[in-house]
């Protein structure tokens, strides 16, 4: 059973709702919980991820969707080929994640978020992302709250 099933209240609200840090994180790893592990890949679509410590994890093609990633720390995290639309990083630390071909079709927020270092790989090399290439892919911010670092 995936300990964060035991973890934090408000059970009930939407899915399930949980906080990933510590054991709950040691056990995605160790478990290889968000790898792709078929055409699907991984789903912590509609989660409540609020200051969840997904540092340098390995999300390529995780499906994030409508996620809720406020306050969330995903520095140096692989976020290449994850499904992002929707999921909201309000405030959260972008330093340095890859975003190479993220799906953010549909109103992925970046309020306040530091993407400090923040890249996509084009034709491989590396390129930084800049609020333009974030507009131009769906990424989304409050008219007073941009994004941090870019």
């Amino acid at each position: 059973m995936f300990p964060a099933d035991k973890a934090i209240g408000w059970q009930g609200i939407y899915k399930k709702i949980f906080k990933i840090s510590g054991e709950n994180a040691k056990w995605l790893k160790e478990n290889k919980a968000l790898k792709v592990s078929g055409p699907k890949g991984s789903t912590l679509e509609e989660r409540f991820l609020i200051g969840a410590n997904l540092k340098d994890m390995n999300l390529s093609g995780a499906n994030l969707g409508r996620a809720i990633l406020n306050y969330a720390n995903l520095a140096g995290a692989d976020l290449a080929n994850a499904n992002l639309s929707g999921a909201d990083f309000t405030n959260a630390n972008l330093t340095n994640v890859n975003l190479t071909n993220a799906d953010m079709k549909f109103r992925t927020y970046f309020s306040g978020a530091d993407l400090s270092g923040a890249y996509f790989l084009d034709s491989g090399n590396k390129k930084p992302v800049t609020l333009a290439w974030l507009n131009e892919n769906g990424g989304k911010w409050g008219k007073n709250n941009p994004p941090k670092g870019i």
